[in-house]
């Protein structure tokens, strides 16, 4: 008798995605960092793994220090542990940890979870249990492994961190895609939106207020303009004679770059 009964259909295209959780974590604390006031989010796995088959997540908890107290340490280690505890909670998403040991010159670098990562990628290649791979990483280590994918017939994504990742990583893959803030928002719980506080994005009739004109440009044969309309500056995109495509904000940095990562927009 089959396992699952003659009425079984597995799916039709396998796609599994495989996460550094390091340089999931780290990319998301550093635009936290930067333009959200140094924010506290919470991922919502459920939402990373709605367009992949199985979502595998590797991370490191770090070891406890000399002279650090028990009761510090696992403070330290209590936002980690929820991180896991909620990816390994979703269906679908398996969690692997291995650990990070601090060295003298290079900080605190994860042991086990590159060695896991790269040996489970190569397997599930191996054995052809999917018919195409993601890995969300911008550690240039994982270059070889891209390689022998590519090489072995494997179609082979990589979403990694902008600004952080090398060109050699990004050309080993098939395709890639940034880790843009649009892709991070799509992860998050609903309760921290409000606190990834990224621009709006909404369309217009023509004619509309766009405030004081600051600059005009033309990309991609599209007409912008950068604005500022009482307390917010604003990106305008002139689509057709009828509508124009707005993005604002209070903060011109983060508004310059959201832009320009996301959207492909290069504000001046």
């Amino acid at each position: 008798m089959p396992l699952f009964g003659s009425n079984y259909n597995g799916p039709s295209e396998v796609h599994y995605l495989f996460i550094d959780g390091g340089a999931f974590r780290g990319r998301i604390q550093n635009l936290c960092n930067k333009y959200f006031g140094g924010a506290s989010v919470g991922i919502d796995f459920a939402k990373v793994r709605r367009n992949y088959t199985k979502v595998f997540y590797y991370d490191a908890l770090p070891v406890r220090e000399d002279g650090e107290t028990e009761q510090a340490y696992e403070a330290k280690l209590k936002p980690l542990r929820d991180i896991l505890e909620s990816a390994a909670n979703v269906d679908g998403v398996h969690v692997y940890e291995g650990d990070a040991r601090r060295r003298r010159r290079r900080g605190l670098e994860q042991k086990k979870v590159d060695v896991m990562l790269t040996v489970d990628m190569l397997t599930h290649a191996f054995r052809r249990n999917m018919h195409k791979a993601t890995l969300l990483s911008g550690d240039n280590d994982f270059k070889p492994l891209l390689d022998a994918l590519v090489q072995d017939g494997m179609f082979v994504s990589l979403l990694y961190p902008p600004d952080e990742t090398s060109k050699e990583l990004m050309q080993a893959a098939d395709a890639r895609w940034p880790l843009s803030m649009s892709v991070i928002e799509g992860f998050l719980l609903e309760d921290s939106r409000p606190l990834f506080d990224t621009p709006k994005r909404t369309m217009h009739h023509q004619p509309t207020n766009t405030g004081n004109n600051i600059s005009n440009w033309t990309q991609n044969g599209l007409h912008h303009g950068l604005h500022k309309l009482n307390s917010e500056f604003l990106v305008t995109q002139v689509q057709n004679p009828n509508n124009t495509f707005h993005i604002s904000h209070k903060n011109l940095d983060l508004l310059k770059y959201f832009c320009k990562e996301s959207l492909k927009i290069d504000v001046p």
